[in-house]
């Protein structure tokens, strides 16, 4: 389950929190089209939108809890995330994505 998502102010890349731990995806690597591929599928009748599934570019752990928010900063470096365990979390984002 997603709880929340942001894309970074680039528009490169995509974090979302999932569950105790936050995912990136480096969007250059995806087809946001939709022609199909690997780690996608179909979503709802709506033909340009994909679910993604193990294939982030990276992932970030260190919840307890699930992560219900997350953003990323303006210089896109820093990502913060909230969790239910009552902490805030500031991560560094590391290349690639």
């Amino acid at each position: 389950t997603v709880s929340s998502c942001a894309f970074s102010p680039d528009g490169k890349w995509l974090v979302a929190a999932q569950r105790k731990m936050i995912r990136l995806w480096a969007l250059d690597r995806i087809d946001i089209d939709g022609g199909g591929g690997e780690g996608k599928a179909g979503s709802g009748g709506d033909s340009h939108a994909r679910t993604y599934v193990d294939r982030a570019d990276q992932a970030l752990t260190g919840h307890e809890l699930t992560v219900s928010s997350v953003c990323v900063s303006p210089c896109g470096q820093l990502i913060a995330s909230a969790s239910w365990d009552t902490t805030v979390r500031i991560w560094s984002r590391r290349r690639p994505p």
